[in-house]
């Protein structure tokens, strides 16, 4: 979160042409709420370049096209046969999806950017993302290195302190030596931030912790770093709603009792599901996934500070836009500037993501 982004990197799969519309202005939104000043560096498969045109200038578009032929990868019970005859029940994620920060870390060596990729990227839907940090890197030049441990980098949260890792991250390795394995691949700088593991003896209360955490640099009054961490029980407060608390709200509580053990503020941020109509899944609205930025001013000890969340009010509904109110607030009475990326983020929350899940930061000013 140091500095002001540079540089971000986005993708657009369009092999389930339905979804198109919608993520192309989920990715235009995030685009735009960046700004003009901020390189865009976007994987998109060959032919679809005139999809992205408009989204911003050509200056400020750096198009990746994706390198190998379309293919489509069928899990157990994705499909049957009938008469000679391949049906799908539904068209899976493919080549790679829209989430492109899941699928590598970006580290400076000597002052050289390098992606640490990871070697396996779980997608319920399909889709190979282990070879966007290979694409990614090759376009911009920079070198690609395949850590040994499977991770997702929405489980990964730095700051000038700690490197915050879900549970979900080295769950394969044996208890004895995750921790200095951890350690060895995600802090090797004994003079840098230290590993920890959140929550400290128990699973994560979602599969990403970016959709329930998010680090904020110091503590404008304090001084001590803080973090935000989602609440389900304010949620229904501020839509006036009766909430019987359940084992993700005690996960929430369990996070936001270790952070502030770590020496953290914590503060809660309204997060909930949502249904807009019968046939959708449950929508998740967030306020922690979210692009922050603090950068120093002229002059001694000054900070700005910025936020880039989704505006879920746009297809939500009256709620949501409450929702998004009240976030704002939030960020605000903690010394951030608040942009939103505009777009439909509620339906896009049907698939467990937003902004950050869409964004990648490559560089940093």
């Amino acid at each position: 979160m140091d500095g002001r982004i540079a540089h971000a990197c986005l993708a657009l799969p369009t092999y389930q042409s339905e979804t198109v519309p919608r993520l192309l202005e989920c990715v235009g939104g995030v685009v735009r709420a960046l700004g003009p000043d901020v390189r865009c560096s976007i994987l998109h498969h060959a032919g679809d370049e005139h999809l992205l045109e408009g989204l911003a200038t050509r200056q400020q578009l750096d198009l990746i096209p994706w390198s190998g032929p379309r293919t489509i990868r069928i899990g157990a019970g994705g499909y049957q046969v009938e008469n000679g005859v391949l049906r799908l029940g539904s068209l899976p994620w493919s080549d790679f999806t829209p989430w492109v920060q899941d699928c590598f870390l970006v580290a400076l060596r000597s002052g050289t950017p390098q992606l640490l990729a990871s070697p396996h990227v779980s997608r319920p839907g399909g889709g190979a993302d282990e070879d966007v940090a290979g694409t990614v890197a090759g376009h911009l030049g920079w070198a690609s290195e395949m850590l040994a441990v499977p991770f997702e980098a929405a489980n990964v949260l730095v700051d000038q302190r700690h490197v915050v890792l879900g549970r979900a991250v080295g769950r394969e390795l044996p208890s004895r030596t995750a921790a200095a394995t951890l350690r060895r691949l995600f802090a090797p700088d004994p003079s840098g931030p230290s590993v920890l593991r959140m929550p400290p003896r128990s699973a994560q209360p979602r599969g990403h912790q970016d959709m329930y955490l998010a680090l904020a640099g110091a503590h404008p009054a304090s001084g001590r770093p803080m973090a935000l961490v989602g609440s389900r029980r304010l949620a229904a407060r501020i839509l006036g709603r009766r909430h019987a608390p359940d084992a993700a709200d005690a996960g929430l509580e369990r996070v936001s009792r270790a952070m502030e053990a770590r020496g953290y503020d914590v503060t809660r941020l309204p997060c909930t599901t949502v249904r807009l109509s019968p046939t959708w899944k449950h929508s998740e609205i967030t306020y922690t996934n979210a692009l922050v930025e603090v950068w120093p001013l002229p002059g001694p000890g000054g900070l700005a500070r910025r936020v880039t969340i989704a505006r879920f009010g746009t297809d939500g509904g009256p709620e949501a836009a409450a929702l998004d109110a009240a976030a704002t607030e939030i960020w605000r009475a903690l010394g951030f500037a608040v942009r939103f990326a505009e777009g439909p983020f509620t339906w896009l929350g049907i698939f467990e993501g937003s902004v950050r899940c869409l964004t990648k930061v490559l560089a940093r000013r």
